[in-house]
């Protein structure tokens, strides 16, 4: 089911699922946030890129894509389930606009990595653009153009677009890790220095 009627999937301990759209808060319409995630490697970095700029609201962890009822955190090591490390972004397009979001996703990776073949170990790594519109999806599909033409003829830009996908939230230990990593060091930092 996709759309943003779609029921939340809760959880990933039953295998349930929904699509990127379904969101609890903020909700996205045309007078709030827009939506759009991006997979490009390992979510806790892209999260963290995305997590700073300005006019982001919200990041979330999670995985996007892959076959119904098979609960992707659950199986992170299988290579047959289709499902990419993804992050979605809820953004103020008063403050940020899409095109600036594709300029981190472009520069946070190399989205010509040929070993992240389906079935190959990297799979889930793949990158890929997840949006929740037809606007959203011309913006890309104009992004990955510059991008090929950018990068030559000679460079496979493999990223794919993709409306409304499904998606699973990542567990709550994946959610900002490198941020709340970055928090525990200092405030150990501080600990340290006080008990001197």
């Amino acid at each position: 089911m996709f759309g943003r009627d779609a029921p939340h999937s809760g959880g990933m301990d039953d295998g349930a699922r929904g699509t990127l759209t379904d969101v609890t808060s903020p909700n996205p319409g045309p007078d709030g946030p827009q939506l759009v995630a991006f997979a490009a490697g390992c979510f806790w970095h892209v999260e963290e890129a995305y997590r700073v700029v300005p006019g982001v609201v919200r990041t979330e962890a999670g995985y996007a894509a892959g076959p119904p009822g098979v609960a992707a955190e659950a199986t992170p090591c299988r290579r047959d389930t289709g499902h990419v490390e993804a992050v979605r972004v809820w953004f103020d397009p008063a403050i940020v606009s899409l095109d600036r979001l594709l300029e981190v996703f472009w520069a946070r990776h190399d989205p010509a990595a040929r070993h992240r073949v389906e079935g190959g170990p990297d799979y889930r790594y793949r990158s890929a653009v997840f949006v929740t519109t037809e606007e959203q999806r011309a913006a890309a599909e104009r992004s990955i153009a510059h991008e090929r033409e950018r990068r030559g003829a000679h460079v496979e830009v493999t990223t794919q677009v993709v409306l409304d996908a499904p998606f699973q939230p990542a567990g709550a230990s994946n959610q900002q890790y490198l941020h709340r990593r970055a928090c525990r060091r200092a405030a150990q930092g501080d600990e340290r220095i006080s008990g001197d």
